[in-house]
C-alpha cells in the first residue's frame, strides 16, 4: 500500500525555511526538489515498493512537513532550521507513540518504512533505531491497556476540582472502560482511545465554579457554582442536571447510550 503524504505547512512557512538551502544543510531534498522527491528515492534505494502519493502535484516547494500513512499507522516529518536534523514522530491508532530525530535520511526512510510495514510494538521500534524515543504512554497503548493508564495519569495529573468524580467514574464497570479526556475544565468521555475521539452523544461533567449553563449551552468561566459539584450536560448543548461527584457518576450512566461498548483503539474517522 502506497504512503500518502500530505503537505502540512503553508506558503509562508515553507518560503521562510527556503533559506535553509543557502546553508546547504540537506542537499538529498535539494537535488530531488522537495522531500517527497527525496524519500521516494531514498525507499527505493533500500528495495522498498512504497512510493510517495502527492495529493497536490503543483505544490511543489523544496521544503515541507510531510504526512506519511499506511492503514492505522503514520508519521510526519519536519525539518530542523539551523542544524541537519530530521525530525519524524510514529503514530498508531490517532495516538503519537514516539519522536526522533537524526541527520542521516536514509536511516529515517528505512525507520519509517519499518514502522508503517510491520506490526511491531513502539519497543521494537526504539530498540532498532536507538535515534528513537518512545512516549511514556507508549507502552500502554502498545499492550492495550491505555484506557486504566489514561484514566490513572488523569487522577494524578488533573486539578482537584475533578478528582472526586475522576476517582469514583473510573472505577466503575461502565464508565471506567470508556476512555477519559479533558477539554477546558470538563471531563469528557470517548468510544475510541485516539485523536480525533468519538464524543458525540456522551455527556460531559465541569466543577460548577468554572461554568454555567444559560440559553441552552454551556458558559465557561467563573461561576458562582459550588466546590464539589459538577454539571453535566451533553457535548455543552444539553443540560442533563448537576449535583455532587456520586450524583454527577449516576447522571453519566443515566444518560449514556443504550448499551454503550468498551473504548476501542482507533479514531472517530475510522469508527464511523
Amino acid at each position: 500500500m502506497p504512503y500518502y503524504i500530505v503537505k502540512k505547512q503553508g506558503d509562508a512557512f515553507v518560503k521562510k525555511l527556503l533559506n535553509i538551502f543557502k546553508k546547504d544543510l540537506y542537499p538529498e531534498v535539494k537535488k530531488a526538489g522537495n522531500l517527497p522527491n527525496a524519500l521516494d528515492k531514498a525507499l527505493e534505494a533500500r528495495g522498498s515498493s512504497l512510493r510517495v502519493m502527492r495529493r497536490d502535484a503543483d505544490y511543489d516547494f523544496p521544503v515541507i512537513n510531510t504526512h506519511m500513512v499506511n492503514n492505522n499507522k503514520f508519521s510526519q516529518v519536519y525539518i530542523a532550521q539551523d542544524v541537519r536534523r530530521f525530525l519524524p514522530d510514529f503514530w498508531r491508532n490517532g495516538v503519537c507513540l514516539a519522536q526522533g530525530g537524526t541527520d542521516d535520511f536514509n536511516l529515517l526512510a528505512e525507520a519509517i518504512d519499518y514502522w508503517l510495514t510491520y506490526d511491531v510494538t513502539t519497543r521494537q521500534l526504539a530498540e532498532k533505531y536507538p535515534f528513537i524515543v518512545p512516549h511514556e504512554h507508549a507502552a500502554a497503548f502498545d499492550e492495550g491497556r491505555e484506557v486504566a493508564y489514561a484514566w490513572n495519569r488523569m487522577l494524578n495529573t488533573r486539578g482537584e476540582h475533578l478528582k472526586p468524580i475522576i476517582s469514583l467514574a473510573m472505577h466503575d464497570e461502565v464508565v471506567g472502560r470508556l476512555f477519559p479526556f479533558t477539554s477546558h475544565y470538563t471531563l469528557c468521555l470517548s468510544r475510541c482511545t485516539g485523536y480525533p475521539y468519538d464524543d458525540i452523544g456522551l455527556p460531559y461533567v465541569t466543577p460548577a465554579q468554572f461554568a454555567r449553563f444559560e440559553d441552552g449551552r454551556l458558559i465557561m468561566g467563573e461561576s458562582e457554582g459550588e466546590d464539589g459539584r459538577y454539571i453535566v450536560s451533553r457535548n455543552r448543548s444539553e443540560y442533563l442536571g448537576e449535583g455532587n461527584a456520586a450524583e454527577a457518576l449516576a447522571l453519566i450512566k443515566l444518560h449514556l447510550p443504550p448499551h454503550i461498548q468498551p473504548a476501542v483503539a482507533g479514531t472517530a474517522d475510522g469508527l464511523a
